[in-house]
């Protein structure tokens, strides 16, 4: 089954969102990114139903997964 990827990638200037490879937003703090990627997954769960996964990347390391609930 396919899932949706929402990214944060946090580096020196701030945090960007991403879908996929697509942009979604910017924001000064992982915590409004990470809060905007659960809001998003929320709503995209209750339209379509497939599982989304979030995802945390720093500057220069691998992504890691983060708990939507």
């Amino acid at each position: 089954m396919d899932c949706r990827r929402l990214t944060v990638h946090k580096d020196h200037r701030g945090c960007v969102l991403l879908d996929g490879e697509r942009y979604l937003a910017s924001c000064r703090s992982v915590s409004k990114a990470l809060e905007l990627a659960r809001t998003l997954a929320a709503v995209h769960s209750l339209r379509r139903g497939p599982p989304v996964m979030v995802e945390l990347r720093h500057y220069g390391q691998r992504p890691r997964p983060v708990r939507i609930d």
